[in-house]
């Protein structure tokens, strides 16, 4: 019984060895533009919300 666990665990291993290759060019690249997406996201929210400040400004003088 013992042999059969070994075994099991073997083969286990052995299979998530081989399914642990490199990524490919396409999967690379598809994280690669995952990253800029997200770092143009963030950049566009910055500015969005420093247009919002000086919009709040604005109006705050306009009401003064």
């Amino acid at each position: 019984m013992k042999r059969i666990y070994v075994i099991v665990f073997a083969a286990l291993l052995g299979a998530s060895v081989f399914s642990c290759k490199e990524k490919s060019a396409s999967e690379k690249l598809n994280d690669k533009m995952e990253k800029a997406g997200d770092e143009i996201k963030d950049k566009a929210e910055d500015v969005g919300d420093k247009a919002e400040d000086l919009g709040d400004k604005a109006e705050d003088k306009l009401n003064k």
